[in-house]
């Protein structure tokens, strides 16, 4: 009876252990959904197509077998680029001399291609599609601003240059860059299109030497104070390893205040040293002490002089 049991156990345990091995390696993706999955083993990911399933079995083995779902679309990306005019760095503008326009776009993507569009995505990660197409439509972009805005003295044609541009050979560009690397552009729609006043650009760069001569003067004042905080800066550190040198040789030399008390006298004073145990009794120096000291007068034709006497009366 025994037996019988542990068999029927042993099966269960088997039978249970091919099972969850058989559903978590099969992969299915729906219908508006690609799936990529990446082993760690191999450098190429797999691609399980929209409403198919694979089966795969190293995933039953933790940290071997990454699944990615992507959502084929349709999916909306918005754009908001801008582009400085020539001189707006350099004088420091702000964004009100800045070419914007706006605009988003419907697309899809090609699941047979999704494999070598995930090894371009950073991280490895989908989440960063989006920044990876940005990027590329910013580099586009950027390469056809260069023809239609050639020059300051273009300014005035910007805006039917990019008006024409949108409305025609913008979205086939887009798409003959976009297309081979698995991305359909449905459709395009401009929401903004902002040029600065090519009069108020003109006059901004007529004063154009003065706003440099301001922006360098307050670089030069900027230095300065840095400059200034970082020589205060090194003062004060010398000034404290002085003073925590100065302490521990006061506690090794107790009589070194003395020293310093003198040394921190100007130049124009004049010190004179008394012995300490001569002039004074216990530290305070008294009138007997000093007539007791005081010496003999000078001698005169062979005699003393007169004593000094004190008749300051009581």
């Amino acid at each position: 009876m025994i037996s019988r049991f542990f068999r029927v156990f042993f099966w269960a345990i088997l039978l249970s252990s091919i099972f969850s091995w058989i559903y978590l390696g099969i992969v299915s993706a729906t219908a508006r959904q690609a799936i990529i999955v990446l082993h760690r083993k191999r450098g190429m990911p797999d691609l399980v197509a929209p409403g198919e399933s694979q089966f795969f079995p190293g995933r039953i083995f933790p940290g071997r077998v990454e699944i990615h779902p992507v959502d084929i679309g349709p999916r909306m990306l918005v754009v908001d680029y801008k582009k400085g005019l020539y001189q707006t760095e350099m004088l420091g503008l702000d964004d009100s001399f800045y070419i914007r326009f706006k605009f988003r776009f419907r697309y899809t993507l090609q699941p047979e291609k999704l494999p070598d569009l995930f090894l371009k995505m950073e991280g490895l990660d989908w989440k960063a599609l989006e920044p990876y197409l940005q990027l590329r439509l910013s580099e586009m972009l950027t390469k056809r601003l260069l023809v239609i805005f050639p020059a300051d003295n273009d300014l005035g044609q910007v805006p039917r240059r990019l008006n024409d541009y949108f409305n025609g050979p913008a979205l086939e560009e887009m798409k003959s860059i976009l297309g081979p690397e698995g991305i359909e552009i449905q459709n395009l729609v401009v929401e903004n299109i902002y040029v600065p006043d090519a009069g108020r650009y003109t006059a901004i760069l007529g004063g154009g030497q003065g706003i440099l001569n301001q922006k360098l003067e307050r670089i030069r004042k900027r230095d300065e104070a840095l400059a200034r905080r970082d020589a205060e800066s090194l003062t004060d550190e010398a000034t404290y390893a002085r003073l925590e040198t100065i302490g521990k040789l006061l506690i090794r030399y107790p009589g070194l205040k003395d020293y310093l008390a003198v040394d921190r006298l100007g130049s124009d004073v004049k010190v004179m040293v008394m012995p300490y145990e001569r002039w004074f009794n216990s530290g305070r120096p008294t009138a007997d002490s000093l007539l007791d000291k005081e010496e003999p007068a000078a001698t005169q034709n062979g005699k003393r002089g007169p004593r000094f006497e004190n008749l300051t009366p009581p």
